[in-house]
């Protein structure tokens, strides 16, 4: 009978040295390896009850299983333990990977009917069709669709210098087309085609297959390790209302562009900025409508700063902008269109249009000796100056404390 490119055969193709291509060798390296990555991914589950783990390391395991299950052909004839545990396994592995990665990308809670009612279809098909010829390319066919909503799913976990999630999307892209190579390879069994093909090119299929199954779960611990180390980041570094820099990373990043600037002999500025009657929003509309309107706020703040200015939120309804390489006349430009944005924009609460302002405080240093507290104590004199004034409008501090003022 003709074995399918899907079962395993330990004799090696006497044309290919035995040190490019010892089958046996890598099914066992990758059978113990599987395993020992899906326990252990098992236990970084039982530590960190992160049910995306406890899918790949059944995955891993499963893979390692339907290993065992295709080698025991070679010693067993009984289809039912061997051929068709084995499929089924193969099978099961790659929806396992799939729920893993629907899991990591949505803190939601995925409905698994649909992966349980395509693994109970593929049971009961692979019961009634695992004789005829066509089921090597129905079962290969059902897993590489799989794989593709894995690696479809694993596009939503790449972002900008995340490279195992990007690894992860390659890893899983390159296994789907490996085995579209494979139901190619069984086509031409049927076809009568396989002397046009390469005598070991089944093996190498084979060997790729279980090669990028390997990497693909080493992959998946570094995964969470990123994401806890990002997440870690974020609770350290950014307020969780607005997004912006919180104060202890606004004094860090700030003393890096502070010695950008000092290095280059380049100007900095710094703008203290504060909310106007902000009581009064929160003691009409509730702290919902303050937090609302404290995120419109940072949303226009952002909007009319460049990418690499830094603001932060550094109190209540307070605000901190650097300016970083920017002149004294630059920056009252900016702070006073930051303040017509605010005062001519549009917020609204419940339907209801609320009038915000807000008053801001400019410092800067065009050469000399920078120091950022000594600026923000400096922009925050400033800042009051406007609120005295009647607020809705920018004052400028200097060194020497004397300030210039633009209203609205």
């Amino acid at each position: 009978m003709r074995r399918q490119v899907g079962e395993l055969n330990f004799k090696c193709h006497p044309n290919i040295p035995s040190a490019m291509l010892h089958l046996p060798t890598l099914i066992v390296v990758s059978t113990l390896l599987n395993a020992f990555i899906g326990v252990f991914l098992l236990l970084v589950f039982y530590q960190r009850a992160q049910r995306s783990f406890l899918y790949w390391g059944l995955s891993c395991l499963v893979f390692s299983l339907a290993e065992i299950s295709a080698t025991l052909r070679v010693f067993i004839d009984l289809p039912v333990l061997t051929h068709y545990s084995a499929q089924l396994l193969m099978i099961t592995a790659p929806l396992l990977v799939l729920r893993g990665i629907l899991w990591y990308c949505s803190s939601k809670h995925h409905n698994p009917l649909s992966i349980y009612f395509i693994l109970g279809f593929s049971a009961l098909l692979l019961a009634l069709l695992h004789h005829q010829p066509l089921w090597g390319q129905i079962y290969t066919s059902m897993a590489i669709a799989t794989l593709f909503f894995a690696a479809a799913a694993a596009v939503r976990t790449t972002t900008k210098g995340n490279i195992y999630a990007a690894t992860l999307l390659i890893l899983v892209t390159l296994h789907a087309l490996v085995m579209l190579v494979q139901t190619g390879l069984l086509l031409t069994n049927l076809l009568h085609w396989e002397q046009s093909l390469l005598p070991w090119t089944k093996q190498l299929v084979l060997a790729v297959h279980l090669l990028l199954t390997t990497c693909t779960a080493l992959v998946f611990p570094m995964l969470f390790f990123i994401r806890s180390e990002a997440k870690l980041t974020n609770l350290a570094n950014f307020d969780p209302l607005t997004n912006l820099y919180n104060r202890r990373a606004f004094f860090y990043e700030g003393e890096k562009r502070l010695a950008q600037c000092i290095a280059k002999q380049q100007p900095l500025a710094v703008m203290m900025i504060d909310l106007d009657y902000f009581k009064k929003v929160n003691d009409q509309f509730g702290h919902d409508g303050g937090d609302a309107a404290l995120q419109w706020v940072s949303q226009r703040i952002r909007e009319q700063l460049r990418e690499d200015d830094l603001a932060a939120r550094i109190g209540g309804e307070e605000f901190a902008v650097i300016l970083a390489n920017t002149h004294q006349c630059t920056a009252l430009k900016v702070g006073d269109r930051l303040r017509k944005a605010i005062a001519e924009g549009s917020f609204y609460w419940h339907h209801q249009r609320l009038p915000l302002s807000i008053s801001i405080g400019v410092t800067c240093r065009e050469s000399g000796h920078f120091d950022i507290k000594k600026m923000l104590i400096e922009a925050d004199k400033g800042l009051y100056e406007a609120k005295s004034r009647g607020r809705n409008c920018l004052v400028e501090t200097h060194h020497s404390d004397t300030t210039t003022a633009s209203t609205g």
